[in-house]
């Protein structure tokens, strides 16, 4: 009785070696997930930051939400001589009418000077108190507090901002920030984000009822299930656990605002069911326990490269998802996390080319021409249902978050999950334990009833059309 993880340990355990750096990255993995997710998404600490405005955080109001800023520890410290300089600084809370980032971009204003549907909470230079002999302005601490009156719900940026008439970067700020946004109930995610729980609370059962009627398939046709539908098994299976979680941890942050024990779990499931979807299409691609029954050694370490790559990729999205983008090196991890999740996704390619080319060749050389068509096919279909599920949830879909209403911004994500799920269907019905699916073993006598396809001459027409 072969299951799942045994599987999967087995193809791991038969390369070893190679795999010694996949086992060292997971492990660090393992330990980033439990370091980071002991902080709360709505807290900052900003140390010798030499930007003089940047963009905190993003919310969505309804009438009657309220926002309460804790600013503590706020100093400015000065580099070398410290100049007579004018100054104030503060925080704005303003109505996101447009990208925070064109926001930013009015170097002729000061932020704090923008009174449109804004609300600003700033300290000048006069309530400075110096410390360090002088080369350091210590600030009170201080609170922030509005009630989204009548007509005042919306989108909502916070962004820092530091004006001056000195345009050089001499000075270094440095203040803790606690963020307690809420909307009525209470409810603490933002408006777009409300209908999360439920969201995925439903996929979850839509996965649960494909993964029942997979496991039947299974069952009901065991002498053509083979290794590769167990792993997929596997990955249906993971993907069930990480969304439930995704859909208790929403919840909590919905009625608490903080971060649970949940995160830890739900980010090690994530991440072992990302590793397991780039292995089995790997794996799929390659041809793996059906058309042949071992993985070369240019596939393993493809395989290899791709769990590293996952690893990383994972430590990225913890780090996005658990920071705002306030923390200066927050744009960095999420342009390292785009970088690496598009390289994985061309790599998992390369086995289903190199499949499509041995089995275009072989369709011309060998006498099993029809069968070897039959799977050319096949696997042409596996590559564009691939890419075009790269193609809509890498690109289309962050396309179409930008275009979405800000109270509708939990679309993006239930387009995901649907189309994710239509993936793995449409997958696994290509490469379900079939008689007569062609990725599967065929009988002998298979090759005596191809019928009008047995005229060589056409067979190798038509394969190199293909």
């Amino acid at each position: 009785q072969w299951s799942p993880f045994k599987i999967f340990r087995r193809f791991l355990i038969s390369s070893l070696t190679d795999m010694k750096v996949a086992w060292i990255a997971f492990t660090l993995t393992l330990y980033c997930l439990l370091h980071l997710s002991t902080a709360k998404i709505n807290y900052l600490k900003v140390a010798d930051d030499n930007r003089k405005q940047f963009y905190i955080e993003q919310f969505g109001f309804y009438e009657g939400g309220q926002i309460e800023l804790k600013i503590s520890n706020l100093k400015l410290a000065w580099h070398g001589k410290k100049p007579p300089v004018t100054y104030k600084l503060g925080f704005l809370v303003s109505a996101a009418d447009k990208d925070p980032y064109e926001f930013l971009d009015q170097d002729d204003r000061c932020l704090l000077d923008i009174p449109d549907r804004s609300f600003s909470k700033y300290w000048s230079n006069a309530e400075a108190s110096q410390i360090d002999q002088g080369q350091t302005d210590s600030f009170d601490d201080g609170v922030f507090e509005h009630t989204m009156g009548d007509g005042e719900g919306g989108l909502y940026s916070i962004f820092f901002a530091m004006c001056s008439d000195v345009r050089e970067k001499t000075s270094r700020v440095s203040f803790e920030l606690e963020l307690n946004l809420v909307n009525p109930g209470p409810n603490y995610l933002s408006a777009g984000e409300t209908p999360l729980p439920l969201m995925y609370t439903l996929m979850t059962f839509v996965f649960i009822a494909a993964g029942v009627f997979w496991v039947f398939l299974l069952l009901k046709d065991r002498q053509n299930t083979h290794k590769i539908h167990w792993l997929m098994t596997s990955l249906l299976g993971l993907k069930i656990v990480s969304i439930v979680l995704e859909a208790a941890r929403w919840h909590v942050m919905k009625i608490s605002g903080h971060n649970s024990a949940l995160d830890v779990a739900y980010y090690v499931f994530a991440s072992l069911k990302g590793m397991m979807l780039f292995t089995v299409i790997l794996l799929i691609g390659t041809g793996w326990s059906v058309l042949k029954p071992f993985v070369s050694g240019r596939e393993k370490k493809l395989v290899v490269t791709v769990l590293v790559l996952q690893v990383m990729c994972n430590i990225a999205a913890v780090v996005i998802d658990e920071r705002i983008p306030g923390n200066k090196n927050w744009f960095k991890w999420q342009d390292a996390f785009k970088i690496l999740d598009i390289v994985c996704c061309c790599a998992i390619l390369f086995p289903i080319v190199w499949s499509i080319r041995h089995l275009r060749d072989a369709s011309q050389s060998d006498g099993k021409a029809a069968r070897n068509l039959q799977r050319l096919k096949l696997f042409r279909q596996l590559y564009l249902i691939v890419v075009s599920y790269v193609y809509f949830t890498r690109i289309i879909l962050p396309l179409a978050q930008n275009t979405l209403p800000w109270q509708l911004q939990w679309l993006d994500r239930l387009l995901f999950e649907l189309v994710t799920f239509i993936f793995f269907a449409v997958t696994g019905y290509k490469f379900r334990p079939a008689h007569e699916n062609p990725y599967l073993p065929l009988r002998s006598d298979d090759d005596d009833e191809t019928g009008p396809l047995n005229d060589d001459t056409e067979l190798n027409d038509r394969a190199s059309s293909l």
